[in-house]
């Protein structure tokens, strides 16, 4: 049972060093670490859950969308956490590697949110319209975590970056202009 990074993103993990874990007490209870996901097994590694949330179906705007309740197992960096400033149930949580997840039920479940977006690892920001409810402006990038020490080396062509818009309350983004350096923004 892979979690939604492998699902939606796609993402190839891999186990990390150190990233297996075993019961003294009961053998069959196994755990594993990737770069970003956690799984279990209760049957000594015959079959795989993940363990980093819960997979729900969500009613967003009269549809029904596949999301995600926490158990508080999230594996990334959080930039910020947003509340929509004309509709306070919408949030928004600005991530390290995972892009951006929105929350159309006050933080209850949450989809990931970076559709359209040809910078999808990072969002560092997310300004909202005051003159139109649904549209956001965003800061995106293909290089993550710049404000740590570890990510102040130049950019490389991958590290790609610029401005997104949004019209639909963050479900899709599009690139906003022409002419500006794609560079992490």
């Amino acid at each position: 049972e892979l979690a939604w990074v492998q699902m939606q993103l796609k993402w190839g993990y891999y186990i990390t060093p150190r990233g297996f874990g075993m019961c003294a007490g009961d053998p069959n209870l196994v755990l594993v670490s990737t770069q970003g996901d956690l799984y279990l097994s209760r049957d000594g590694a015959d079959t795989w859950h993940q363990i980093m949330n819960v997979p729900v179906d969500i009613l967003e705007d009269g549809k029904q969308v596949r999301g995600y309740r926490s158990n508080g197992c999230e594996v990334t960096t959080c930039m910020r956490y947003l509340f929509h400033p004309q509709e306070p149930r919408r949030r928004y949580i600005l991530h390290a590697d995972l892009g951006l997840s929105r929350s159309p039920d006050g933080g209850l479940t949450w989809i990931p949110s970076a559709t359209g977006s040809p910078w999808g690892n990072t969002f560092y920001n997310v300004v909202f319209d005051p003159d139109t409810p649904g549209r956001l402006y965003a800061a995106a990038s293909s290089r993550h975590d710049i404000p740590n020490w570890t990510h102040i080396s130049p950019n490389t062509p991958a590290h790609q970056g610029g401005v997104v818009v949004s019209d639909d309350f963050g479900k899709t983004w599009k690139v906003l202009g022409t002419g500006l350096p794609k560079l992490p923004c």
